[in-house]
């Protein structure tokens, strides 16, 4: 009866390589997203808030005004227009 690889150093060698491939792409993420931060404070950097008006986009339009202001990232005062809200509450 020929001896195979045990179940055991087979898993290992399974669990191992995932997670060196998680290990690799978390780290890259980290860096990409940290790179991106700097950037973006560069750019911001010694700029004040750019005006944005949102202009008859309705529900979807304030849909996407809500998802902005509750990230806190981005450097914009959002206008909206009476359009948009009135188009969003269907009137």
């Amino acid at each position: 009866m020929p001896a195979g690889v045990p179940i055991s150093i087979i898993l290992l060698k399974t669990l191992t390589a995932f997670g060196g491939l998680v290990a690799v792409r978390v780290a890259r993420r980290a860096a990409w997203e940290r790179s991106m931060s700097r950037q973006r404070a560069a750019r911001n950097s010694g700029k004040g808030r750019s005006a944005v008006l949102l202009v008859g986009a309705g529900s979807a339009g304030v849909m996407a005004v809500r998802e902005i202001r509750s990230r806190g990232e981005h450097d914009m005062d959002l206008r909206v227009s009476w359009t948009t809200i009135r188009r969003s509450r269907g009137r």
